[in-house]
């Protein structure tokens, strides 16, 4: 799991390697603004909302995305580590 830098100089390309379910790519892929992904434990959603928020930054770059939680504990202990497992700091940009 996670990103990896393949290149150097001007041909480096961000490698990100998943795969995700028919039903995950539709919720990926859906172009609408304001959208949220149910399903029980381990069905894939943080993932898929890793991939959907770099997919959105890359097409709008500047914007200001927002990822929430319930709480602030889940957020920090769950989402944010996943999404940090994925694209660490500095391989697709940098956090705050």
């Amino acid at each position: 799991m996670g990103a990896l830098i393949d290149g150097a100089g001007t041909n480096t390309k961000l490698v990100l390697n998943y795969e995700p379910d028919p039903e995950v790519k539709k919720f990926i892929e859906d172009p609408v603004l304001l959208t949220g992904f149910f399903g029980p434990v381990g069905s894939g959603k943080t993932t898929a909302g890793v991939f959907k928020t770099f997919l959105y930054a890359q097409a709008w770059p500047g914007a200001r995305i927002a990822v929430m939680r319930e709480t602030w504990p889940s957020l920090r202990d769950t989402t944010q580590v996943s999404f940090f497992d994925w694209l660490p700091d500095g391989i697709a940009g940098e956090y705050i």
